[in-house]
C-alpha cells in the first residue's frame, strides 16, 4: 500500500480523537490498511466522512492498483468526488453507506440512472443494517441481475427482520439461483419452476415458490434420466389406463392435474422402494397409484398409496381395476435400487441441472455456492469442470 501511494503528497497524521473516531467506524479487519491510506493526506482522511465507500474500495482490492491510485489522487487535488468515484468505477449511490456497512471485498455495482434513482430509496435506515444490507444487493447483483437486487434491497430494508429471519445468506443463495432460472428457459432448472420470479411478487410468495422449486430440484435428481426399471409394466384394466410417471415433468404435469404433492415427492423416491403410476380414463387422470416393495412378502409388489384428485380417497371401481392389472403381471420380487446406484444418480442429476447456473457465475461465488449444496446434498458437486491433466502423446 505505501508503493501505491508513493507519489502522493503526505501530511502530518492527526493522532487526536476525530482521527481515532473516524477509524473506529470501520471493521478491525481494514482499519490498519485504511490508516495507512489516510496518513497520506488529509483530504483522503475526509474520506471517512464524506465518502467511506471511496476511502475502503480504495484501501483494499477493488480495481487495479492504477485505477486506485488514480482516484486518491484526485481526491488530494481536489477534484469533484464523483469524478473520484467514476475513476475507480464505484458506484455513486455508495456514497450514501456508512463506513460499517464495508467488511467484504467490494464488487462493481450498477451506477446507471435508472438503478441509482431507485436504489436510493431502499438504502439501510441504520448502521448496524447496512453490512448485511449491502451483501444483499451486491450478491443479488452478481448472482442473478440487477432488477433482482432492488426487489431484495427493497425487502431487506422495508422489513428487515422478517427478511434476515426468514432467509439469511444461505437461502438467499437458492433464492438468487432460483429468480436467475426464471430468465434462462433453456436451463433445465427452469422446467422446475411453478411460477417464476417477477418484480412484482411479495416476499411470502417468493418463498413459497423457493420452497416448491428446491423439491421439485431434488425430485428431478432422483428420477435423473428417468430410465429406472418401473417393476411392474403399464397396462389396461377395467377400463383404465396405468402410466408410469418417470421424468420430473411427468411428476408436475400429474400434479398440477390431479392437485396433489405428487411434484414434492422427491423423499418417497431416495430411497428407491417406490415407483407411481398415472390411472387415466379416457386419457385423463383419476387416480395415482404408489406401489412399493411388501417387506413381509420378500420385495413383491404391493399398493402403498391410492389416492383421487386432491388426495381423496379412490372410487371402488378404481381398485378393482388396481387390483384386476396388478393380478395380470408377471410377479417377481423387486429389486429396489442400491444406495450405489441412488448416489450416482444424484451426482450425475445434480451436475447437470446446476452446471448453467455455476458457469453464470462468478469464479468465487460458484465456488460458495457449490459447496453450499455439496452440504445440503450430501455429496460433492464441482463448480466447473475439472481439467484433465492427462498429456497428449
Amino acid at each position: 500500500m505505501t508503493a501505491l501511494l508513493s507519489d502522493l503528497p503526505v501530511s502530518q497524521a492527526d493522532l487526536g480523537g476525530r482521527r481515532r473516531r473516524r477509524l473506529s467506524a470501520f471493521h478491525s479487519s481494514v482499519r490498519e490498511r485504511i490508516e495507512e491510506v489516510t496518513a497520506a493526506s488529509r483530504a483522503i482522511e475526509d474520506l471517512a466522512d464524506s465518502f467511506p465507500a471511496l476511502l475502503f474500495a480504495a484501501s483494499t482490492e477493488f480495481a487495479t492498483p492504477a485505477r486506485r491510485r488514480k482516484a486518491l489522487r484526485l481526491v488530494v487535488e481536489g477534484a469533484p468526488l464523483r469524478t473520484a468515484a467514476s475513476a475507480l468505477g464505484l458506484a455513486w449511490w455508495t456514497r450514501r453507506l456508512p463506513a460499517q456497512a464495508f467488511v467484504e471485498p467490494l464488487r462493481p455495482l450498477p451506477d446507471d440512472d435508472v438503478f441509482n434513482d431507485r436504489i436510493v430509496s431502499f438504502l439501510p435506515m441504520s448502521s448496524d443494517q447496512a453490512r448485511s444490507w449491502l451483501w444483499t444487493v451486491s450478491y443479488g447483483v452478481h448472482a442473478c441481475h440487477p432488477g433482482f437486487a432492488l426487489w431484495s434491497a427493497g425487502w431487506a430494508s422495508r422489513q428487515r427482520r422478517t427478511f434476515d429471519a426468514a432467509v439469511g445468506r444461505d437461502h438467499f443463495r437458492y433464492m438468487a439461483a432460483w429468480a436467475w432460472h426464471a430468465e434462462h428457459p433453456l436451463a433445465p432448472g427452469f422446467g422446475l419452476l411453478r411460477r417464476p420470479w417477477t418484480a412484482q411478487m411479495g416476499l411470502r410468495r417468493a418463498m413459497e415458490e423457493l420452497t416448491v422449486w428446491r423439491r421439485r430440484l431434488r425430485l428431478a435428481l432422483c428420477l435423473g434420466s428417468g430410465e429406472a426399471p418401473m417393476w411392474v409394466d403399464e397396462g389396461d384394466a377395467h377400463g383404465y389406463r396405468f402410466v408410469a410417471l418417470k421424468t420430473p415433468a411427468d411428476f408436475i404435469a400429474e400434479s398440477e392435474a390431479m392437485d396433489n404433492c405428487l411434484d414434492q415427492f422427491a423423499d418417497r423416491l431416495e430411497a428407491g422402494r417406490s415407483r407411481v403410476y398415472s390411472i387415466r380414463r379416457d386419457g385423463r387422470p383419476v387416480a395415482d397409484l404408489e406401489i412399493g416393495t411388501d417387506e413381509l412378502e420378500a420385495g413383491m409388489p404391493t399398493i402403498l398409496q391410492l389416492r383421487g384428485p386432491r388426495n381423496r380417497k379412490a372410487q371402488p371401481e378404481i381398485w378393482r381395476a388396481t387390483y384386476a392389472w396388478l393380478g395380470a403381471q408377471t410377479l417377481r420380487p423387486l429389486q429396489p435400487i442400491s444406495s450405489d446406484a441412488m448416489s450416482s444418480t444424484l451426482r450425475r442429476s445434480a451436475r447437470a441441472y446446476w452446471k448453467p447456473y455455476f458457469a453464470a457465475l462468478p469464479a468465487d461465488l460458484a465456488t460458495e455456492l457449490a459447496e453450499m449444496v455439496s452440504g445440503d446434498l450430501g455429496f460433492k458437486i464441482e463448480p466447473r469442470p475439472r481439467r484433465s491433466t492427462a498429456t497428449r502423446s
